[in-house]
């Protein structure tokens, strides 16, 4: 193999590890239940793994900011990353604005409540506290269904969103133009938002993982190797997160995989544009590298904070009527957060065992 051609398959290799992480995701959830039937027990359980993924990405931008620190310092590092983090909420801000497709929690004050008392094809069910295997909670046969309103969708962002990911719950009525709509289901388009905003955010954040892949082996094949594995073990998670409302919004397996084996794709992308903007001479700056690697920890932040955070609340608040809104909303967020620091925990001890790798191979 060529010396120009290595990290290329090296990046290629790190970031097949996202498409592992979809095939793990797959073993773990067989099958979904239907996003527009989904049973107050499974939207739970969907908001605690959002949750999950919120404290992964959480884990994981702290990473990349304290790998950049040594090299930026402090002012200019925090300067990156709160661009980062200011930029992606951004796009998350004009994605919303274009969609108009926030689902509202169910509560009392939840405009969902309101179509109910209107005559929406609208059933709430009242979660209870007892504790249920996940397993059980995913069947689709576990218990009765939550059906929410249906929304017209108008924006041809919406459609091609739905397309791109392969939404099954959407049907087409005639309108009275005499034409065709289609029509889904508020879960659906909630869980497709969710979907775009974290491939997005992760399909840019491999792209400086890429860059520096290539420009490491350039310098010392050895260390190109180890940091190789290094990424990928943390794609393996990215994958996962990635995976998740992709295999509950299209329940395909083929377009769950070959959407996150697109995602780690950026990855070799990545060495493309490093060798388009003159390699090691433009790129390999002292600072460069590490000043990318600040702004993705505030993109994948923002990710979090603008997108998975609310989503996991908003899919738990789904799991029931509130009765006491201020004490439900406060067991919420309890449980949200303890969420957030199992995948806190668990980001880090991959990261942990990424490290481990480097120190080992010693390079």
């Amino acid at each position: 193999m060529t010396s120009s051609s290595l990290p290329l398959f090296l990046a290629l290799v790190a970031g097949a590890g996202t498409a592992l992480g979809a095939v793990i995701l797959l073993i773990l959830i067989p099958s979904p239940p239907p996003v527009n039937t989904l049973s107050a027990k499974s939207a739970s359980l969907f908001g605690r793994l959002q949750a999950c993924s919120a404290g992964v990405m959480l884990a994981l931008s702290s990473g990349l900011f304290h790998e950049a620190i040594p090299t930026t310092g402090w002012p200019t590092g925090l300067f990156c990353m709160v661009v980062g983090f200011l930029l992606m909420l951004g796009i998350e801000k004009l994605l919303a604005n274009s969609s108009h497709s926030h689902s509202q929690p169910n509560h009392p004050s939840s405009p969902h409540l309101q179509d109910l008392e209107e005559g929406a094809n609208v059933s709430v069910i009242e979660s209870d506290n007892s504790s249920t295997d996940d397993a059980a909670l995913l069947s689709p046969t576990s218990m009765s269904r939550t059906t929410f309103p249906q929304q017209h969708i108008t924006s041809p962002f919406e459609s091609f969103l739905m397309n791109m990911f392969g939404a099954s719950a959407t049907i087409s009525t005639p309108n009275n133009n005499g034409g065709i709509s289609r029509v889904a289901n508020t879960n659906t388009i909630a869980m497709v938002r969710s979907s775009f905003v974290t491939y997005m955010g992760l399909a840019i954040h491999n792209l400086p993982e890429g860059v520096s892949v290539a420009l490491t082996t350039a310098s010392n094949v050895r260390l190109g190797v180890s940091l190789c594995l290094a990424i990928l073990l943390h794609n393996v998670l990215e994958g996962m997160i990635v995976a998740l409302p992709l295999w509950y919004t299209s329940r395909s397996r083929s377009r769950v995989l070959f959407l996150t084996l697109l995602n780690g794709l950026m990855e070799p992308l990545g060495v493309v544009l490093a060798w388009c903007l003159g390699g090691a001479e433009v790129i390999a700056k002292p600072g460069r590298i590490e000043k990318m690697l600040a702004g993705v920890s505030g993109i994948m932040a923002a990710i979090a904070y603008g997108e998975l955070v609310p989503s996991a609340v908003e899919w738990i608040e789904k799991g029931g009527v509130v009765v006491d809104v201020k004490g439900s909303r406060r067991q919420i967020h309890i449980r949200v957060g303890a969420w957030i620091i199992v995948g806190i925990v668990g980001g880090g001890f991959v990261m942990a065992c990424a490290d481990l790798v480097l120190q080992t191979l010693d390079f």
